[in-house]
This record gives structure tokens, C-alpha cells and sequence, in this order.
């Protein structure tokens, strides 16, 4: 089980890499409430949006589900709302470390 645990620990980490960068990217570039703004006024942006904020509501319940310290959740929640799915990452590798594989990673209450 140690394998898997190292290819998702790398591909959690690689994610949030590519995560960072782009948002290191978008910042340079302009504010994120000028991109928003831009979003919103498309079609296909509003459907971006709806979409994320979808996503992330059911992240966050998934979280409240299986996370059993209502104390990380404080920690949790806020986070995955400030800056989205690079918390989820960073919340499964943080589950990863004390998972006992697939099915107890993704599931069971750690």
C-alpha cells in the first residue's frame, strides 16, 4: 500500500504546484474580482461559477462527513472557501498520511 500512497502523495503535491502557479499567473495579471466580474458576464462563466461553487458545497459536506474533529473543520471549511480545491488537496493528503488505503482514505472517518 506504501506505492499508492506515494502516487498520490506525488500527484496531490504536483496538483497543488500547478494550482499555485496558475493562480500566481492569474494575480499578476489582474485582481481576482476583475476575473470574477469578467466571468459573470458570460454565459459559460456563470456556468463556471455555478459550477465551482457546486463543487465545493459538496466537498465541504463530503469533509464534514468522514473529518470526525469537529475542530478541523474549522480549519477545513474556511480554508476550502478562500481558496477552493487547493484545500481539498491538501486536505486529502493530510488524510493520506493517516489513511489505511483507498477505501479508508476516501471514506471511513480518520
Amino acid at each position: 500500500m506504501k506505492g499508492f500512497h506515494a502516487s498520490a502523495a506525488l500527484l496531490v503535491v504536483v496538483g497543488l504546484l500547478l494550482a499555485a502557479l496558475a493562480n500566481v499567473a492569474g494575480v499578476r495579471e489582474r485582481s481576482v474580482w476583475s476575473a470574477l466580474s469578467e466571468l459573470a458576464r458570460d454565459a459559460w462563466g456563470r456556468a463556471l461559477l455555478v459550477d465551482v461553487g457546486l463543487s465545493v458545497l459538496f466537498v465541504g459536506a463530503w469533509m464534514c462527513a468522514v473529518e470526525r474533529r469537529p475542530l478541523r473543520l474549522l480549519v477545513w471549511l474556511p480554508l476550502l472557501g478562500i481558496v477552493g480545491h487547493m484545500a481539498t488537496a491538501l486536505f486529502l493528503l493530510d488524510r493520506l498520511r493517516r489513511a489505511e488505503g483507498f477505501t479508508a482514505w476516501m471514506t471511513r472517518r480518520l
